[in-house]
């Protein structure tokens, strides 16, 4: 079926689709090996330098720093995905969005299925890498956004017979830099 020249084309991509978990878990196995051969070959063991070397009344209490710039859900946001900085998208079905920003009440008051009237749940969202890749196959077409978070109908419904996708419920975070380019 021909789209019509207005609708805004955007280029298809190959997605590779990895588990968030698979990034976090490091295997410390050859850096334990690495430390055990130092420790033979130098003759120390490295579990009793820290409590020879440092004074301790035995309360020692961690220290929280602050952050600089204040912002606890964008801190929060860069932390996940220090991992992966170039995911484009993360998908969780009924699970919870990586919020960029304070998320606003739209987030709490969601729209319920046009079709059957089901609630909406999370399903997934578009990351801020993605910005950077997408281009249009009609000329001139620009994306700005921080993460889009995609809402979808809780039974998944799809009518009988109905051809176009169903309408689904976005909401856009902004990038928090946006305004410095303006």
């Amino acid at each position: 079926m021909a789209l019509p020249s207005v609708v805004p084309q955007i280029l298809p991509y190959y997605i590779c689709v990895v588990d968030e978990g698979d990034y976090r878990v490091v295997s410390l196995d050859h850096a334990h090996s690495l430390l055990r051969e130092y420790q033979q070959r130098e003759g120390i063991d490295m579990e009793q330098l820290p409590s020879q070397s440092l004074p301790s009344d035995g309360n020692e209490k961690y220290e929280k720093t602050i952050m600089k710039s204040g912002d606890k859900i964008f801190y929060k946001f860069m932390k996940r995905i220090a991992a992966c900085q170039e995911q484009i998208l993360r998908y969780s079905w009924s699970g919870e969005p990586l919020f960029l920003t304070c998320p606003t009440s739209d987030v709490t008051e969601l729209p319920t299925c046009s079709h059957c009237g089901a609630q909406r749940i999370f399903e997934f969202q578009l990351m801020p890498a993605l910005v950077s890749i997408l281009r249009s196959a009609n000329l001139g077409l620009s994306v700005e956004f921080g993460t889009v978070l995609i809402y979808t109908c809780e039974k998944s419904c799809w009518p009988r017979n109905q051809q176009t996708p169903m309408e689904e419920f976005c909401i856009v975070q902004e990038d928090p830099d946006e305004l410095l380019f303006k």
